[in-house]
């Protein structure tokens, strides 16, 4: 039987990956819900769809899901909230209507879940819930929650949200947390492109370090390519069963974790290389420049390698080939 999969946020970054990957991949009959806000792309989900049975829907979550809209979506085997703004910059700049938004998404969809009752809910997450990771540290799925900034804050009450949905309501609620994603097409604001766009045209790529006795700490993140991250979304809908209460006193929760940790500083002499240009930087104080900013972040990948999942594509080769992309999107260097 082809499962239908109802995605939000379709047209966001991850969003678009995983409508093309599924689109690719598997038989499954996708509905697109797409809210058309500044970090979207139509354009580019709609590019490489191949013609697949795939339903574009225009709603903003912000609102209910009206009736008229749950009658063009149908009957859902599985529900992927990738819907959210994820920008923490902008999160800090303005935090009500920031939070507000992406609270209200949650709230909505899984009301919305809790009336069309999908076998699945799948509810992308963040490892900025749980904070600064301390070197050496790992954080597994169930660690405690400790957001420094306002985005993390709001990914916090969106899990918050979707579990008290699972304990009361019985929405089969699955828990997904990624790191740092990239590939083609992701929004200018994010480290990699804002870093291709900066060194080709020899500027210097600001870098969030920390000050200690006179010597730069560069803090890094685990870098994860868009495609994999679609890819293990896919197999946790083939491999992870919900559970529910009483039978179990939380959902399923699993940590999609990055490939390979680099610093700030590392990620950009990579891009220089790659680019065949001078690599400029310049520091910048964390807590003056970003309140709020995390050092490192961290999770663990041993609960989905242990399920049998494995990225598919090798990180070297995919990062060079997103470098090169936004090289040839910018034209000569």
């Amino acid at each position: 039987m082809t499962k239908h999969i109802l995605i939000t946020g379709a047209a966001g970054f991850i969003g678009r990956h995983l409508c093309h990957h599924l689109s690719e991949t598997t038989p499954w009959r996708l509905t697109a819900l797409v809210g058309l806000r500044y970090a979207d792309d139509l354009p580019a989900l709609l590019g490489r769809l191949g013609g697949r049975d795939t339903r574009i829907i225009f709603h903003d979550l912000r609102a209910p899901i009206p009736e008229s809209v749950a009658q063009t979506i149908g009957e859902v085997d599985c529900i992927v909230n990738l819907a959210g703004e994820s920008h923490v910059d902008r999160s800090i700049q303005e935090p009500a209507p920031f939070v507000a938004n992406n609270f209200a998404l949650a709230l909505h969809l899984l009301e919305y879940a809790r009336q069309v009752r999908p076998g699945l809910f799948i509810h992308m997450g963040t490892d900025e819930v749980f904070g600064p990771a301390p070197e050496g540290v790992a954080f597994p799925e169930w660690d405690r929650y400790l957001p420094s900034n306002p985005y993390a804050a709001s990914k916090c009450a969106q899990d918050a949200l979707a579990i008290a949905w699972w304990r009361t309501y019985g929405v089969p609620v699955v828990l997904a947390r990624t790191m740092n994603n990239f590939g083609p097409g992701q929004h200018p604001e994010k480290l990699i492109p804002k870093a291709c766009r900066a060194l080709l045209a020899g500027q210097a790529v600001p870098l969030h370090a920390r000050l200690i006795g006179g010597q730069w700490d560069i803090g890094s993140r685990c870098w994860l390519h868009a495609r994999n991250t679609a890819d293990a979304l896919r197999f946790i809908i083939e491999r992870v069963e919900p559970t529910f209460y009483p039978a179990a006193d939380r959902p399923p929760a699993v940590n999609i974790a990055g490939q390979v940790e680099l610093t700030n500083l590392e990620v950009v002499e990579r891009i220089a290389r790659i680019l065949g240009v001078p690599c400029r930087y310049e520091f910048m104080e964390e807590g003056a420049a970003r309140p709020g900013h995390d050092h490192r972040y961290a999770l663990s990948p041993d609960l989905l390698t242990s399920l049998g999942w494995s990225p598919p594509l090798d990180f070297e080769r995919a990062f060079a080939d997103c470098v090169r992309s936004y090289q040839v999107a910018s034209g000569p260097a």
